[in-house]
């Protein structure tokens, strides 16, 4: 009689345990698929549309796009103050967005939502690649060298790699980041200026942020 007692007594704890875990697991499963099925934000995604737009056309007037970034860029600070970004994409898309500003603050804030948008989704390899490219053009407007090598500029059909310390990160980290790998970096400039050379370095009085523009 006693062992029947103790084999209940186990029974009854074993299904205890068993529902319990039963309970733990719909919760998980449920909290995933809350997850997964919240929606991008509308306003920051239409956003990032109008700025890829801007930067499309046939024809650019630049003034005309520098005005509606900034509007775009004001209307993001408002989104982070209240705590509008929730999925991967809302951080790229605002990070993109503050990576067309123009000084510092803007080149940090879009360094940081990369940042924030990779942790959500380390899958997501567009935002790996402006997480690399917002710190480089971050480090530029303080007046260091870049350290990925994603920042160019065209000077008389020239086209120069702006300067870069190579020894900061080594080329696993750049193609983890989606970016060339010091070599390709070379064969794109000996490329494009059609040149055995590349041009691997850029005059500081050629950097526009270099120059003052903060």
């Amino acid at each position: 009689m006693i062992i029947t007692y103790r084999i209940a007594a186990v029974c009854a704890a074993l299904c205890a345990m068993l529902c319990c875990l039963s309970c733990s697991s719909d919760h998980e499963n449920k909290a995933r698929s809350s997850q997964a099925t919240i929606a991008d934000n509308a306003e920051l995604a239409l956003m990032y549309q109008q700025d890829q737009a801007d930067r499309m056309a046939d024809e650019i007037d630049w003034d005309s796009v520098h005005v509606r970034d900034e509007g775009r860029q004001s209307r993001v600070r408002q989104l982070m103050v209240s705590d509008s970004l929730v999925t991967a994409d809302d951080y790229f898309h605002a990070a993109m967005i503050m990576q067309h500003g123009g000084d510092s603050t803007a080149f940090r804030a879009a360094y940081d939502l990369a940042a924030r948008a990779v942790e959500i989704d380390s899958t997501h390899e567009v935002a790996s690649w402006l997480y690399a490219a917002a710190w480089d053009r971050y480090l530029l407007s303080t007046g260091q060298r870049q350290w990925y090598g994603t920042q160019y500029l065209t000077v008389h059909d020239t086209t120069f790699l702006f300067p870069i310390d190579t020894a900061k990160v080594t080329d696993v980290e750049r193609e983890r980041r989606g970016v060339r790998s010091l070599d390709q970096i070379r064969a794109k400039l000996a490329e494009d200026n059609g040149s055995d050379v590349g041009l691997l370095q850029l005059a500081d009085s050629l950097n526009p942020w270099y120059s003052g523009r903060k």
